[in-house]
């Protein structure tokens, strides 16, 4: 019995990896600029890229991906773009 869970324990690490893989990735594929969607439309050159860097887009994908699990490990879900309220405050509300 110890044995299946222990089996079933580390097969669900790869599924994490690879759930948490396809979501940064549909991300980066989705259209539309995160940054120009916090700066606003009339954002100056510069305050796009104070947002960029404040985000870490500035950063390589593998870099941002490393991020991203390190948020997720610690529940930190980021800020919601409509409300600017922590996600993990709306998720348990």
């Amino acid at each position: 019995m110890i044995q299946y869970v222990f089996r079933r324990m580390l097969l669900a690490v790869p599924t994490l990896i690879g759930v948490t893989l396809l979501s940064f990735a549909l991300t980066n594929i989705l259209p539309g600029d995160p940054a120009r969607a916090l700066a606003g439309r009339y954002a100056t050159h510069e305050q796009m890229e104070a947002v960029r860097e404040r985000l870490g887009l500035d950063k390589p994908l593998p870099i941002q991906y490393m991020r991203y699990l390190g948020n997720l490990v610690r529940g930190d879900f980021g800020h919601s773009f409509q409300t600017r309220q922590e996600i993990r405050k709306e998720l348990t509300t």
